[in-house]
């Protein structure tokens, strides 16, 4: 009783459905033939049929239907249609002639070939691996590269002075003239005029020295101010005309100029009082 479970065609055609999957399972059948003794070769019928060859199945009559795309399709030496040590392998048990020795010898040179084809893919599959492992590590490093150059324009700029624009003003919280003094930048942007300084003379305090809040820019604000404007909305709060010289905010009428000035005025003291504890 044979002590191999000799693969068959269906085995063989279900099996072979990728490149690699045919020429294992190619190996496996010579495989099969290598181990045999000669009482389960001369009991196996055709050993040697191409319909076990997983190549085949997977080229010539399955995918492509030709032998251009398989490995063996310009090997002269191992194909099963034209290969030397094919023909080698079938001369030594075909029909009346069956050299035990001699076919093991030459099924073993086929198989060698084939193995040799085998460790070639899978050294192929493991260059290509390493080159994708280059690419996603380049493509990391060029990523760490790219945040490091942000990281070091963030520095730069935290270690340049930053540059008053025309108009700037706000309050300095302290400094030795006094406590929350308002001031507006100078021409230069050097320095900071003291407007609380009394008799008319002017106090200049280094921007460098002294921290000021920012509480708007003269230039934009009298800009904004030249622009008509009949209503607006922030965050569900709409702010707008009511007929004449009357202000709606949100169903709340402020009618009076006097009262809407003292509304403006307070309301940006409750912003320079949020700015200055947002500064802290």
């Amino acid at each position: 009783m044979s002590k191999i479970k000799w693969l068959t065609k269906e085995e063989v055609r279900e099996y072979a459905t990728t490149p690699a999957r045919a020429l294992d399972i190619s190996i496996k059948h010579h495989q099969q033939n290598v181990d045999a003794t000669e009482e389960e070769l001369d009991k196996q019928f055709a050993p040697l049929a191409e319909d076990l060859c997983g190549l085949c199945w997977y080229y010539r009559k399955g995918n492509s239907g030709s032998c251009d795309k398989c490995p063996l399709g310009q090997d002269t030496s191992t194909c099963f249609q034209q290969g030397s040590l094919y023909q080698e392998v079938r001369a030594q048990w075909s029909g009346e002639t069956k050299n035990h020795e001699s076919f093991i010898k030459a099924e073993t040179a086929l198989l060698n070939r084939l193995k040799q084809l085998r460790a070639g893919d899978k050294s192929t599959d493991k260059k290509r691996k390493l080159e994708i492992k280059i690419e996603q590590t380049e493509k990391a490093a060029k990523a760490i590269a790219d945040e490091a150059e942000q990281l070091q324009s963030q520095l730069a700029a935290l270690a340049e002075p930053e540059l008053r624009r025309r108009g700037d003003y706000g309050i300095v919280p302290k400094c030795t003239h006094g406590k929350n003094r308002p001031v507006i930048i100078d021409r230069w942007r050097s320095s900071w005029i003291d407007l609380a300084s009394e008799n008319d003379s002017i106090v200049l305090l280094d921007t460098d020295k002294v921290d000021a809040v920012i509480l708007g820019n003269l230039v934009d604000d009298l800009a904004a101010l030249a622009k008509p404007l009949e209503e607006f909305e922030v965050q569900g709060i709409r702010c707008k005309i009511k007929g004449v010289g009357s202000i709606d905010m949100n169903g709340y009428t402020i009618t009076p100029l006097d009262k809407q000035e003292e509304f403006h005025r307070n309301l940006g003291r409750l912003i320079a009082t949020a700015k200055k504890r947002a500064a802290k």
